[in-house]
């Protein structure tokens, strides 16, 4: 059975989510899978 961590990284901030990048890139093996949501400043619109 594989272990998987799913994990939702909500950023309006590049440089945030490099250092995240990076630390994850500390936690061997860690299989990184980013994906950019297009939607994030509708996302960010209709929360407030």
């Amino acid at each position: 059975m594989k272990n998987e961590i799913k994990v939702l990284l909500v950023e309006d901030n590049p440089g945030d989510v490099y250092l995240v990048r990076e630390m994850l890139d500390d936690i061997p093996p860690f299989p990184e899978r980013f994906q950019q949501n297009p939607y994030f400043k509708r996302v960010s619109t209709n929360s407030k």
